[in-house]
């Protein structure tokens, strides 16, 4: 209970000072509106959320997509770059944008891209059409798919250096001239490096070179030739047909060099002197085979075939319509087989001293490569009679392998190139 009663209270009451109020009740409710106004301001309102509806409204944009992509056809499908960034998901969207890209040729990314059917199927019409016009237009041609070839034509493009050597055969018939390209640039120091580059399973005859050195070119301007006489004899002793096959691929390799001379010596510097063949000439006389057939020497059915020149010793100083005939025959003293299908009929006509023309009647059809090995042969043959050029004409075909029919074609430089 407080010690104060009711009276003390009022006593208390009247010794308190009087106060006055100077507001007026107008005062006084303009003060309790504007804090109702303060309050009602201040108070906190419940925020909003937006994801519900905005994960609605996605929703439905992607369900009617994949409603649309049914109901469009497969080929009239077109895509916007915009609403494929919406179905980043759907692989098959993304699939159908890529193909619409490709086939725009270089339209601007996105971009709508409308195709019209009919102008699709004029644009595959018309690649139809030029397809089957190229393939008219080679439909009478031959056109070279295998690449075979045994010569080497000049080019000047070609920075190698081609270098012709000559080998006996393994039965000593035939001498096969065989190219290779040389580690040097100096054809005449690159006749001491044959053993460098004859490989292993050589098919001929390549030990002779062992006993033959290029030395210098002398003051007459002859290249010389060294012989080591009492090596080769050691190596073959009695060999008559080798001491001629030893003369002879000099006599060939410097008369591919346009040498007309070279001067031969021993070992000590001496006259060379053979056992058969006897003391011979310091000075020997070069050939390049002129005049001569070319046919075909097969090593074995998997090899590539070398063409030889053969010499038809049954005619001296044949014509080329003569050596042509001998090519359509194997050969009766050596291994070479023929050159030229037996059917072949063939009409020469020489327009000049450089150029011939060879009109060839075939009987059959050939195969592409065998059709190459009578062009290359023929080639052959014409250039050592003389000629720089050869104009083929066949009926209905006007290409065979690298050679245009028709038109003049330069003779080989080189022939039988072995990397």
């Amino acid at each position: 209970m407080s010690k104060f009663d009711e009276h003390d209270i009022e006593k208390l009451l009247k010794q308190m000072p009087k106060i006055e109020d100077q507001q007026s009740s107008d005062m006084y409710y303009h003060q309790i509106e504007e804090k109702m106004n303060l309050s009602r301001k201040s108070r906190p309102r419940k925020k909003k959320s937006y994801f519900y509806p905005i994960v609605g409204s996605v929703a439905a944009l992607f369900l009617g997509f994949l409603l649309l992509m049914q109901l469009i056809p497969g080929g009239d499908r077109t895509f916007n770059e915009s609403s494929s960034n919406q179905s980043v998901n759907d692989t098959d969207a993304e699939l159908q944008q890529e193909e619409m890209i490709e086939s725009s040729d270089g339209e601007e990314e996105g971009e709508i891209f409308v195709e019209d059917e009919d102008q699709d199927t004029g644009e595959e019409s018309s690649e139809e059409f030029a397809v089957e016009e190229e393939s008219e237009s080679t439909s009478d041609e031959s056109v070279d798919t295998s690449g075979f070839t045994r010569v080497v034509q000049q080019n000047e493009a070609d920075e190698n250096n081609y270098v012709t050597y000559f080998f006996p055969d393994q039965q000593l018939q035939l001498l096969v001239p065989v190219t290779f390209v040389a580690k040097t640039d100096d054809s005449y120091e690159a006749f001491n490096q044959i053993d460098e580059m004859i490989p292993d399973d050589f098919p001929f005859q390549g030990d002779l070179y062992q006993f033959l050195s290029y030395e210098q070119i002398d003051e007459a301007g002859d290249p010389v030739i060294q012989v080591d006489v009492t090596g080769f004899e050691e190596a073959y002793p009695g060999g008559s047909t080798v001491e001629s096959y030893l003369v002879q691929i000099i006599q060939a390799y410097f008369g591919e060099l346009q040498e007309e001379t070279v001067k031969i010596e021993n070992e000590n510097g001496g006259q060379v002197s053979l056992s058969h063949v006897g003391a011979m000439d310091r000075t020997l006389e070069t050939h390049q085979l002129e005049q001569w057939p070319y046919k075909v020497l097969k090593i074995d059915e998997e090899s590539e075939p070398f063409y030889v020149p053969t010499n038809d010793y049954e005619h001296e100083n044949l014509s080329l319509e003569e050596a042509i005939l001998s090519m359509r025959e194997p050969d009766e003293v050596t291994d070479a087989i023929e050159s030229l299908p037996e059917d072949w009929s063939i009409e020469v006509q020489p327009h000049s001293e450089s150029m011939v023309e060879l009109t060839i009647d075939q009987a059959g059809e050939l195969a592409e490569e065998e059709m190459i090995i009578g062009l290359e042969t023929l080639l052959m043959t014409a250039k050592g009679f003389g000629f720089d050029q050869v104009t083929f004409q066949i009926e209905g075909i006007q290409q065979v392998g690298p050679y245009p029919i028709g038109v003049p074609v330069d003779v080989p430089a080189f022939v039988n190139p072995m990397e």
